[in-house]
């Protein structure tokens, strides 16, 4: 199953021509990494009694670039699962937690962020810039 994952928006100078230097192909790659990673941290608590998540958990979701759009540079981000693979939206609660973590602006982690995940964030972005 395919379906639309994400829009992250790259601004600045070197995106102004509505592209991606491919430096920034490791940030996404830290991505995924960091959506799958939330998203065992998420399963596990909402499953209490499992000490792990299932085998083959994340085989079958990957994250693929499927366009940039102009608007600065945004990445559409396109998520293929497996339809044995959905656990109920745990990827998606994922995304939604990570992109609330972004968004706080005051320096607070949004309720149920995992504050040891928070070293992700040292790999995603990693190639951001100052402007």
């Amino acid at each position: 199953m395919k379906i639309e994952f994400s829009r992250l928006k790259f601004d600045g100078e070197r995106f102004r021509e509505h592209t991606l230097p491919l430096e920034v192909a490791r940030d996404l790659a830290a991505y995924e990494t960091f959506v799958i990673e939330v998203a065992k941290h998420l399963f596990l608590q909402e499953n209490p009694d499992r000490q792990r998540v299932p085998r083959g958990f994340e085989d079958g979701f990957s994250l693929h670039l499927e366009n940039v759009e102009e608007g600065s540079a945004i990445p559409v981000l396109t998520a293929f699962m497996d339809q044995s693979n959905l656990f109920d939206g745990v990827f998606e609660r994922a995304r939604d937690l990570i992109e609330a973590c972004i968004g706080h602006i005051d320096g607070r982690l949004p309720t149920g962020f995992p504050p040891r995940l928070l070293a992700f964030f040292n790999q995603f972005g990693r190639s951001l810039r100052d402007g």
